[in-house]
């Protein structure tokens, strides 16, 4: 499903979120200060983003697919 919401508010994100927990809410587009404000792909518990990260290197250890792009700048 796709939600467009008003005014461009990081706010609004965080509270669309908390309602629609646990099923994921991913930014697609949005302007930079939303961007800016706040991981797109939504937050992310430390062990779980460690273990991303531990997998990511293992298959990319050059960082050349996507850099940057995916949850916690990964």
């Amino acid at each position: 499903m796709w939600v467009t919401l008003p005014d461009g508010d990081p706010g609004a994100v965080r509270e669309l979120r908390e309602r629609l927990a646990p099923a994921p809410c991913v930014v697609l587009d949005a302007p930079d200060s939303v961007r800016g404000a706040l991981d797109p792909w939504g937050e992310v518990g430390g062990g779980e983003l460690e273990l991303m990260r531990r997998v990511k290197a293992r298959f990319d250890p050059f960082g050349t697919c996507n850099p940057g792009v995916f949850v916690g700048g990964i």
